[in-house]
C-alpha cells in the first residue's frame, strides 16, 4: 500500500507540475501545414475577356471551390467523403445583404433548414477556380454553375457582396502587414480593398478602397437579373499587376510571394441561402482567416 501511495503521491504531483508550467511552456500540437494553390506560366499574353480561351488554362489544374469544415455534419466513412449541411450565412452576414437582391429574387427565402446535405465540396452550384502568371501578373479564371445570376451593383469600387453574386479573392503578400480583398462580379464590375491590419478584429469599415490596377472581365450564360428564367452558368478573369502588390515595388521586380484564397458568394432565388464557398477550405466560414490561406505556388 505504502508503494501504491507513493507512487499516486508522484503522479499526483506530476499533474500539479504540469498544470503550473506557464502558457507558453505547454506543450502544443504543430500546426498544419498549409495548402498550396499552383498558378502555371503563361508563355502567351491572356486576354482579359472573359471566355477562357487562352491556351494557359487549358492547361492550369482546376481548384474546386467547398465549402467550409464548420458545415461539416458527419464523415460518411463507408463512402469516405465528407458529409455536409446546408451553409447558411451567418446573422451578421446575412444582414449585409441589400434588400435589393430579396427584390430580385421576389423577396423569397427558404427556410435553410429544409435544405438537403450534399457530398464531397458540399456546394450546390459547382465552382472552378484556375490561376496562371508571367512577369507581370497574377491571372484568376472561374466557372461557376449558376441557375439564377444576380448582380445588383453597376458600378465598380462597391460592396458588391451586399449586391448578389461575386468572386472574390484575398491576397496577403509576405513580409506586409495587411491584405487585399479584390472582387469581380457577373455585371464585369471590380472592387480593390485594402485590409491593414489582418490580426485584429476587422469588420468592412475598416477597410479602405484602393486600386491596385486590376482588371477583369465576365461573360454570363444566361440573363443576368431575371428570376423568371434559369441560368446556366458565369465565367470570369483577372488581372492581378505584381508591382501594385507591394507598395514602391519597383517595375520589373520578381514577384511577391503570397498566401491567397478564392471565395465566392452565390445568391438568387433557386437557392434557399447565400452559399459562401472558397478554396483553400477555412476551418470556418471566414474569409478574412488569413492565417489559413494557401501559398501560392508559381509553376514555371
Amino acid at each position: 500500500m505504502g508503494v501504491k501511495a507513493d507512487l499516486g503521491r508522484i503522479a499526483f504531483g506530476a499533474i500539479l507540475a504540469f498544470r503550473a508550467l506557464p502558457a507558453a511552456e505547454l506543450p502544443m500540437p504543430p500546426a498544419p501545414a498549409p495548402a498550396t494553390i499552383e498558378a502555371r506560366y503563361a508563355k502567351s499574353a491572356v486576354s482579359i475577356d472573359g471566355v477562357l480561351d487562352d491556351p494557359v488554362w487549358a492547361n492550369a489544374p482546376a481548384h474546386p471551390l467547398t465549402l467550409g469544415s464548420d458545415r461539416l455534419v458527419q464523415d460518411d466513412a463507408a463512402a469516405g467523403e465528407p458529409v455536409y449541411g446546408p451553409p447558411g450565412i451567418s446573422a451578421e452576414a446575412d444582414s449585409l445583404l441589400d434588400d435589393e437582391i430579396l427584390g430580385l429574387a421576389g423577396g423569397v427565402r427558404l427556410a435553410v433548414a429544409q435544405a438537403p446535405v450534399t457530398r464531397q465540396t458540399g456546394v450546390r452550384e459547382r465552382g472552378d477556380v484556375r490561376l496562371a502568371w508571367d512577369e507581370t501578373c497574377l491571372y484568376i479564371a472561374v466557372v461557376f454553375e449558376d441557375s439564377d445570376i444576380v448582380a445588383a451593383g453597376d458600378a465598380d469600387q462597391m460592396h458588391h457582396y451586399r449586391m448578389g453574386d461575386v468572386l472574390e479573392v484575398f491576397l496577403w503578400p509576405d513580409g506586409q502587414s495587411g491584405y487585399w480583398e479584390l472582387y469581380a462580379t457577373p455585371h464585369g464590375r471590380k472592387t480593390s480593398f485594402w485590409h491593414a491590419e489582418p490580426t485584429r478584429v476587422r469588420s468592412m469599415a475598416d477597410c479602405a478602397v484602393r486600386d491596385c490596377g486590376l482588371r477583369v472581365a465576365a461573360r454570363c450564360q444566361g440573363t443576368l437579373n431575371r428570376r423568371q428564367d434559369r441560368d446556366a452558368s458565369w465565367t470570369a478573369e483577372m488581372a492581378i499587376p505584381f508591382a501594385e502588390l507591394l507598395p514602391g515595388a519597383e517595375a520589373g521586380a520578381a514577384p511577391p510571394r503570397c498566401r491567397i484564397l478564392v471565395a465566392r458568394y452565390n445568391c438568387g432565388v433557386t437557392l434557399p441561402w447565400t452559399e459562401l464557398s472558397m478554396v483553400p477550405r477555412l476551418s470556418k466560414t471566414d474569409f478574412h482567416l488569413c492565417g489559413e490561406y494557401a501559398v501560392l505556388k508559381l509553376v514555371k
